[in-house]
């Protein structure tokens, strides 16, 4: 099976990152957990084990005298010999992956324990890309998050298909909330990452100073919360506040402090009736960002985007 060669599974897994970051509008060099967790497609190594063990089962399932199930017996033999075959590889295809999951013992082996496998194969894949986003501040935006739906409280979600990737009907909308979350802004917009910054040297937190303020670390809170140095943007930020107050409470302060501001913008984002609004609002302050950015001076357009409406309808 091709999972128990390096140079096979590099190319699978090569073509299937290149796929995600091209479907999700991504860099080539973006981060990789988010590919997976963004939209809820396992990784293709894991992939190729479940649906090997689910042959696995199908094999078990058949009578002694089919051919397929004398194969596999022979392949007990053969494994039992320690000599190498189908399930020796997919062993260690199993072993390669996170969890330290083993195949068990074949003499005993049905279908319900292959199930309980799957089960504990994915969800220990599952838990390590989670521990990825625990730990990345690029992806601190996604860290403790709540998975909105249509009905009902929000979740907690490790990998699924999100919210904002089927409800917002404008690409451009749609291609800049992605980037945002999936980290793929930092440090070329953004100079700081969402999370905290970690114990920094003198230069370098000169190098992730706001651009415009010159006051405060880089972040796209930040700049889409607090940064009172950009009119053009501090007119979107009030219009966009007076609008969310239809929906939920927002402090009347022109401006969020540091520790609300990630709390406030995580708020809109990951909010079924929000999100949409949200997206507009981010996609146009930083068009008008990478504007002043490009260029050294503010728009004068206050209140909408190059080619965008000043409401959030």
């Amino acid at each position: 099976m091709s999972d128990s060669d390096p140079g096979l599974l590099r190319i699978l897994e090569d073509v299937q990152l290149r796929f995600l970051r091209h479907m999700l509008g991504l860099s080539t060099n973006s981060v990789i957990t988010p590919l997976y967790t963004e939209t809820g497609i396992m990784p293709i190594r894991t992939r190729c084990v479940s649906l090997t063990l689910c042959y696995l089962k199908y094999l078990i399932g058949l009578p002694n005298t089919h051919y397929a199930s004398l194969a596999l017996a022979e392949n007990v033999n053969l494994c039992n010999s320690l000599c190498p075959c189908w399930l020796t590889d997919l062993d260690y295809a199993i072993n390669l992956l996170p969890g330290n999951h083993r195949l068990p013992d074949l003499r005993g082996l049905d279908g319900a324990l292959i199930d309980k496998l799957i089960k504990a194969i994915e969800f220990s894949t599952k838990t390590n890309l989670q521990s990825h986003i625990d730990t990345w501040s690029k992806l601190s935006l996604l860290r403790h998050r709540l998975e909105p739906k249509e009905e009902g409280p929000a979740k907690p979600q490790m990998i699924g298909l999100r919210h904002y990737l089927t409800q917002i009907p404008n690409h451009s909308h749609r291609r800049t909330i992605t980037k945002l979350l999936c980290g793929d802004f930092t440090p070329h917009v953004f100079h700081a990452s969402p999370s905290p910054l970690p114990q920094l040297t003198a230069t370098e937190h000169l190098n992730r100073l706001c651009r415009a303020c010159d006051r405060h670390p880089e972040t796209p809170q930040h700049i889409l919360l607090q940064c009172p140095s950009l009119p053009s943007i501090c007119s979107l930020h009030a219009d966009f506040i007076t609008y969310t107050r239809q929906f939920r409470p927002v402090p009347f302060d022109a401006f969020f402090s540091d520790p609300t501001a990630l709390h406030y913008l995580k708020s809109f984002i990951f909010n079924w009736s929000l999100i949409t609004p949200s997206a507009k609002f981010i996609h146009n302050v930083i068009d008008h960002w990478q504007s002043f950015l490009e260029t050294g001076i503010d728009s004068e357009q206050v209140g909408e985007s190059k080619s965008e409406d000043s409401d959030f309808e």
